[in-house]
């Protein structure tokens, strides 16, 4: 379907698909929005805002009866986040994500939202791992949403939270370790492809920014090279219409290989531009609920490359 891209952070999906668009025109079908609280006009189909959720984010009553009555979130401390698509009648595949939103490595300064993070695929079914999952996909047909969804996951397996619209940390991993392309995502949200599945591979990934980042200017910075090879594994973000950062997400079959194709990418990154801040502790101190055993393991499968000194392959 041909998309009206709407809000900066969507941006990134212009490089990987070619029926996005950043201005209307005659041939717009629908419109993926950023922000659920986006007026778009009623006679084009939406992904990421309807009615139904602007009155959660509006009204205190019925976020209140939702969340407290309906799903029953626990005040326990959020661990993960639970990640999928909605397409009106069903969810896609489910991704566990871990991520850390403050800017230095070690998890130290300040809070600019997603910055590294790792994900699973969950392997579980969430219907019975998750009692009010049920509930909240009753809940999002009844009010015709489709979309992203993102939920807290606490240790108990209870939700802590539920937000909507559109998370181009999480999005960047998932369409990372989905058997779909970035456009079958996209139509199966708007409820014309039939699934939307992802391969057993995790997904690292981590911010890249140039000074004056997290401070955005009124001067536009200059774009930030990437090899062409990389392209499929690089997610443009637009902040404010000024600053341009890159989220780079890799998959592989374990931590060690995973966190090698990234460490690659970074240092073919910096041969094109020497001033870039990014993290170098990623894939390090996750937190996960459903995906704690498989992290566990994909942790022991690194530290066995690492004795052995044999690094895994090159990211193709």
């Amino acid at each position: 379907m041909k998309t009206l891209l709407i809000g900066s952070d969507t941006q990134g999906i212009i490089h990987h698909t070619k029926d996005a668009f950043l201005e209307q025109n005659e041939e717009i079908q629908g419109i993926f929005v950023s922000n659920p609280l986006e007026i778009v006009p009623e006679e084009i189909p939406s992904i990421n805002t309807c009615l139904g959720i602007k009155n959660f984010y509006q009204d205190k009553d019925v976020r209140d009866a939702l969340l407290t009555k309906h799903i029953k979130v626990t005040d326990r401390p959020r661990i993960s986040t639970l990640y999928a698509l909605f397409n009106g009648k069903k969810f896609s595949d489910w991704m566990e994500v871990s991520y850390s939103s403050r800017l230095m490595t070690g998890d130290v300064g300040p809070n600019v939202g997603f910055i590294t993070g790792i994900g699973f695929p969950v392997d579980v079914n969430l219907f019975e791992a998750v009692p009010s999952m049920e509930k909240l996909q009753d809940f999002l047909h009844g009010i015709k949403y489709q979309g992203e969804v993102v939920c807290g996951l606490a240790d108990n397996y209870l939700l802590t939270d539920i937000n909507f619209g559109h998370y181009f940390g999480h999005f960047g991993m998932f369409s990372e370790i989905s058997k779909n392309t970035t456009q079958q995502l996209i139509d199966f949200m708007f409820g014309i492809f039939s699934d939307a599945e992802l391969h057993s591979s995790l997904c690292i990934s981590n911010l890249v920014s140039q000074q004056p980042f997290p401070i955005i200017g009124r001067t536009k910075k200059p774009t930030i090279n990437t090899p062409k090879a990389a392209d499929k594994h690089i997610w443009r973000v637009l902040l404010q219409g000024v600053l341009e950062v890159i989220l780079i997400t890799v998959h592989g079959r374990d931590l060690g290989e995973a966190k090698f194709r990234l460490s690659q990418t970074l240092r073919n990154m910096q041969k094109y531009n020497h001033d870039l801040q990014f993290r170098v502790d990623y894939g390090q101190r996750p937190k996960f609920v459903l995906s704690k055993e498989k992290f566990e393991k994909s942790k022991l499968s690194y530290m066995r490359t690492q004795k052995n000194g044999v690094p895994p392959a090159v990211c193709p």
